[in-house]
């Protein structure tokens, strides 16, 4: 059996798959399995995830996309190693990734039960790398250990940087299918309410952004969030801090989308109840410029990092 399964989920990404492959056998660590899990592809994902004739590329193919929790979870299902670690499409891992957190978690007490690690910025399109992220809002110190009240203020692992113990799966189950977008958010507050967490501080991935990385798949970002928030609205909302972080990011989802009155409502909601606020009512009066020039002023804030959070 191998000692760990790198589950990698791709829909239509072809030449991004290529590189995120050759990124898995390229580890210094040699003792794995990739499960390459197919959500309907169109164009030849299969002949390249196959290109590679290595015997432990297990290629599975949906034959209608049935999104990203049950792709996810069928590589968890076929997935036989002792570690399980997943590496997005459009992502990449350095050479001495897998090698690293191994060492971690075969010395670690079985509480432990992931390792993360920090990323860089990369462009998906070239491959090249734009540097290291902004210093995240936690130190180095919160993201390891007991983390699940971090995690409930904001999602600050990387889904390519992860690798977990097999048993987290048996314990608190697979990713929840109900939650369209940003479900691996959702899992890791799960896992965190019974196994600790390590963190790596050193970058062992590439992070791939794409153009317009902001308006992407808004909708199912929406969508993904107030699922997530049907879940973990009573655990957040006596905390004002993190609800209205939450409430004034979904509020600028809503808006940036075209739908300047749900986002109003969202805003009010926030407003109504913690009133001291000043964040909500700034981006409340901000949606009176109209759609065009509240996105302006949206691009504005996030080149400075202002309101807007990197979940």
């Amino acid at each position: 059996m191998p000692k760990v399964s790198v589950v990698i989920l791709t829909f239509n990404r072809s030449v991004l798959l290529k590189r995120a492959l050759k990124s898995v056998l390229d580890q210094t660590f040699q003792d794995f399995e990739i499960i390459v899990v197919d959500d309907c592809s169109s164009d030849d994902t299969e002949k390249t995830a196959k290109s590679f004739s290595d015997s432990r590329i297990r290629y599975i193919r949906h034959e209608e996309n049935k999104g990203e929790g049950v792709g996810r979870n069928d590589g968890i299902r076929n997935a036989r190693g002792e570690y399980i670690a997943f590496l997005d499409d459009d992502d990449e891992w350095f050479p001495e990734k897998l090698r690293l957190q191994v060492e971690y978690l075969d010395r670690l007490p079985v509480e432990v039960g992931a390792v993360h690690c920090g990323r860089v910025d990369m462009d998906a399109r070239s491959g090249e790398v734009l540097g290291p992220i902004e210093p995240a809002a936690f130190n180095e110190n919160e993201k390891r250990g007991n983390i699940y009240w971090h995690l409930l203020q904001t999602n600050f692992i990387t889904l390519s940087s992860i690798i977990l113990r097999n048993k987290c799966f048996e314990l608190v189950g697979e990713f929840d299918e109900n939650i369209p977008s940003g479900l691996d958010h959702d899992m890791w507050i799960r896992v965190s309410e019974h196994f600790w967490f390590e963190y790596i501080n050193q970058p062992l991935v590439k992070y791939g952004l794409h153009e317009v990385q902001l308006s992407k798949n808004l909708l199912l970002k929406i969508q993904g969030k107030e699922a997530w928030l049907q879940k973990y609205d009573p655990l957040i909302k006596h905390d004002s801090h993190t609800y209205s972080q939450i409430y004034c990011e979904l509020g600028i989802w809503h808006c940036l989308n075209g739908n300047i009155s749900q986002g109003r409502k969202v805003l009010l909601r926030i407003i109504k109840k913690f009133p001291r606020g000043v964040k909500p009512y700034a981006i409340f009066c901000s949606t009176f410029l109209g759609t065009v020039g509240f996105k302006k002023l949206v691009e504005a804030w996030s080149a400075r990092k202002l309101f807007l959070s990197t979940s």
